[in-house]
C-alpha cells in the first residue's frame, strides 16, 4: 500500500474523516487499550513482553557493561516472547457463523421502522454508536490491516532477525534498522483509535434499542451482509491458523537469535544500537499481533450479536 506524501496510513484506506481519541504511543501499553482488550490484569504475559522489550531498548544505551546486560536481559526477553505470543495466538479456530441476510430482509420488509425502534436487540458488549457506521469502518480499516499484517509486519520482522542470525558479524557492525512502511507505530495508533471510537470501557450492556443501533430497516440487513463479507475475506486471507504459523516462525527465529547472541565472544557482541533495534522490532510486531487478536475477538463478538439479532427479529416479527 503506497501512501501519497502528506497522507496518513488511513487516508487511503478510508474515504471519510473520523474523530480520533487522544492516545499517545508513548503511553501505548495494554492498560491504555481497555476499550479494545479485556481485563489487562489477567494478561501478565503480554505486559512482561512489552516491559522486557522496552527495558532492552531504553537501557542498552546507558549500561557500561553491555555483555553483562545482554546476559541478564535476553533470557527474560526470550521467556517473555514465547509466553506472550503463545497467549496472543490462543483463539477460536472455528469458522464464523453466516448471517441469514435474506430472511432478515424479508421479515423487515413487512414492518415499519417506527414500529420496532424500541425493540431490544443484541449488540457487542462495550459497543456504542451505529452498527452501520461500524461495519463501514471495520471493512475499510480493520479488514485490510488484518489481511496484510503477516506480509507487511510478521514476515519482514522474521526475515530481518534471520538475516542477523545468519550473519552474526553484522551484529557488531553499524545497525541497519528494520523499516515497516505503512505499519509503523503511528499507523497502529490510528487503527486503534478507529476501533476505540465505537467502544466504551465499563459499558457491560449487551442490548440496545433497534433504533439506537440502526437508522432504518435497510441498514440492519445491510450491516449483516457487510459482516458476512468481512468474515469470509478474513477467513480466506487472514486465517487464524496462517497467522499462528507466521507468529511461530517469528518466535523461533527470535529465540534462536537471542540464544546465539548469548554465546558470542565479547569481541563479537552486538552493538547497543543493534540490541535496541531488535527489541523495538519485536515490540512493534507483538503490538500488531495483539491488535489482530483483539480485533478478531471483536469481530466474533459482533457476528454473534448480529446472529442473536437475526433470531430476535425472525421470532418477534
Amino acid at each position: 500500500m503506497t501512501i501519497p506524501v502528506g497522507k496518513t496510513c488511513l487516508d487511503q484506506s478510508i474515504g471519510f474523516k473520523r474523530r480520533f481519541f487522544g492516545i499517545s504511543m508513548m503511553e501505548f501499553t495494554p492498560n491504555r487499550l481497555e476499550y479494545l482488550m479485556t481485563d489487562t490484569n489477567s494478561r501478565p504475559e503480554i505486559l512482561r513482553l512489552y516491559d522486557a522489550c522496552q527495558t532492552v531498548s531504553s537501557e542498552a544505551f546507558t549500561v557500561s557493561d553491555l555483555r553483562q546486560f545482554i546476559g541478564e536481559k535476553t533470557p527474560k526477553l526470550r521467556a517473555a516472547l514465547k509466553d506472550a505470543f503463545r497467549f496472543m495466538t490462543t483463539w477460536d479456530y472455528s469458522r464464523p457463523e453466516v448471517l441469514n441476510v435474506s430472511a432478515v430482509r424479508s421479515r423487515l420488509s413487512r414492518v415499519r421502522y417506527t414500529d420496532i425502534e424500541e425493540l431490544q436487540v443484541a449488540k457487542p458488549v462495550s459497543f456504542t454508536g451505529g452498527m452501520g457506521n461500524y461495519a463501514v469502518m471495520f471493512k475499510a480499516v480493520n479488514l485490510p490491516f488484518m489481511m496484510n499484517m503477516v506480509e507487511q509486519v510478521i514476515r519482514p520482522t522474521t526475515a530481518h532477525l534471520a538475516a542477523l542470525l545468519n550473519d552474526t558479524d553484522a551484529l557488531a557492525e553499524r545497525y541497519q534498522p528494520l523499516v515497516i512502511k505503512d505499519y509503523d507505530r503511528k499507523c497502529l495508533e490510528k487503527v486503534l483509535e478507529s476501533e476505540a471510537a465505537y467502544h466504551i470501557a465499563g459499558n457491560h450492556s449487551a442490548e440496545a434499542a433497534f433504533g439506537d443501533l440502526y437508522n432504518n430497516n435497510n441498514e440492519c440487513y445491510t450491516t449483516m451482509s457487510v459482516f458476512n463479507g468481512i468474515n469470509a475475506d478474513r477467513w480466506k486471507n487472514a486465517n487464524p491458523k496462517a497467522i499462528t504459523k507466521a507468529v511461530d516462525a517469528l518466535t523461533q527465529t527470535a529465540d534462536a537469535l537471542f540464544a546465539t547472541i548469548n554465546n558470542l565472544p565479547a569481541e563479537r557482541q552486538p552493538t547497543k544500537e543493534t540490541m535496541a533495534g531488535i527489541a523495538d522490532s519485536l515490540e512493534l510486531a507483538a503490538r500488531w499481533v495483539e491488535w489482530y487478536s483483539a480485533v478478531s475477538t471483536r469481530l466474533s463478538d459482533t457476528t454473534s450479536a448480529l446472529k442473536t439479532t437475526e433470531k430476535t427479529l425472525l421470532r418477534a416479527l
